[in-house]
């Protein structure tokens, strides 16, 4: 309550955004909008002098669902590039790898639904032999469905074949993206991945 919310394709052309629900979790709310926004801009007012300390915009869960395919056993896997190559990340290969195919930008994701809920504490992305594809500056959101993910607070733990993400606090979660914001030449490689 007390925001109301502008949005467009450029600064001259915003138009108002209908909020379907805003739900409070926590210290956070969040501001499901009634369609998903594709757009550059996005204007926030603060109409009652609302504390406003963070704003991090998720996905449509929609979008996670582009390419899914059944992985590793009972598990689901999506990637916002190379999407049907997902499954490599499970194959138990070493000398295989998802790839984003492009360079490493911001934005982009690796998504893995669990057979079921559980508890989670880690997540462990190896890159085999390439060393220098690994994901950059990473966002973890997760969720006991998709169309509840937050956002939840991780440390990277760098090793050379591979990556931790340890969660501040372990997560009873089915869902989980991975979402890198870091840009740099060369695709982003995932051999396998371990949830623990």
């Amino acid at each position: 309550e007390g925001l109301k919310f502008y949005a467009g394709t450029d600064l001259y052309g915003m138009e108002d955004v209908d909020v379907a629900e805003a739900r409070v979790s926590g210290s956070k709310t969040v501001y499901n909008f009634k369609t998903p926004l594709d757009v550059e801009f996005l204007k926030i007012e603060n109409l009652k002098d609302a504390d406003i300390f963070k704003i991090e915009f998720l996905n449509d869960p929609s979008v996670y669902k582009k390419g899914l395919d059944r992985v590793g056993g009972r598990c689901i896997a999506s990637a916002s590039d190379s999407a049907k190559i997902a499954g490599l990340a499970f194959d138990n290969k070493m000398e295989t790898s998802w790839s984003s195919n492009c360079d490493r930008k911001p934005g982009q994701w690796f998504f893995v639904g669990l057979d079921k809920t559980r508890d989670v504490r880690s997540i462990e992305l190896m890159s085999g032999p390439h060393k220098d594809s690994k994901v950059l500056a990473p966002k973890i959101y997760a969720g006991k469905t998709l169309d509840d993910l937050y956002s939840v607070d991780a440390v990277r733990i760098e090793n050379e074949n591979s990556d931790v993400i340890e969660l501040k606090t372990p997560q009873n979660i089915r869902f989980i993206v991975i979402e890198n914001n870091g840009e740099k030449p060369g695709a982003w490689r995932i051999a396998e991945i371990k949830v623990k």
